[in-house]
């Protein structure tokens, strides 16, 4: 008994270091971020983090950002098999003979025989093709009148990096 319990906690341990590692989720970087940036001036934000894509005005006289940051691509090559020849091919033989009379009751006979033979070749067959996979974190800033952040929310968060969970979290340095 006393085995299965240190095994237990032996096994919750491990699954926590291994989430651990795994990073912020989107949730709890959207709750950090949210708790960063509202109250500062957006200003301060796109001088850290870059410009926005667009900006439209708001009714109230702020403005509403749209932000894309740590955006790349991910190639993952293709999947390929070899698959084993399964027979085809052929293969000919051709025989010629000629016969000589040598001289009475006696003859001589030559043969010659060609063969020709073709076979194929394991074919290589993609079995995945190749495809390219965006991370990106992309975000909506809204400002009142004086700049000041009044809302931070995630509009786009993929998956990160390495073994990441939020691509929004690794931009920002969110951690779990």
């Amino acid at each position: 008994m006393r085995s299965l319990d240190f095994g237990s906690r032996f096994a919750t341990a491990i699954t926590a270091i291994v989430l651990a590692g795994c990073g912020a989720t989107p949730e709890q970087a959207q709750q950090s971020l949210s708790t960063r940036f509202v109250g500062q001036p957006a200003e301060a934000f796109f001088a850290k983090y870059g410009m926005p894509l667009q900006t439209m005005p708001t009714a109230d006289g702020g403005k509403l950002y749209s932000w894309r940051g740590g955006q790349f691509f991910i190639n993952h090559p293709a999947q390929v098999q070899t698959v084993p020849n399964t027979g085809g091919g052929y293969e000919k033989t051709h025989t010629t003979s000629h016969t000589t009379q040598t001289g009475p009751g006696s003859s001589k006979t030559e043969s010659t025989s060609v063969s020709v033979g073709v076979s194929v070749a394991p074919a290589t067959v993609i079995t995945q093709p190749a495809t390219s996979e965006e991370l990106v974190c992309e975000v909506q800033i809204t400002t009142n009148a004086n700049g000041v952040i009044t809302a931070f929310n995630t509009t786009r968060d993929t998956r990160g990096g390495e073994m990441g969970l939020s691509r929004c979290a690794e931009v920002f340095g969110v951690k779990a």
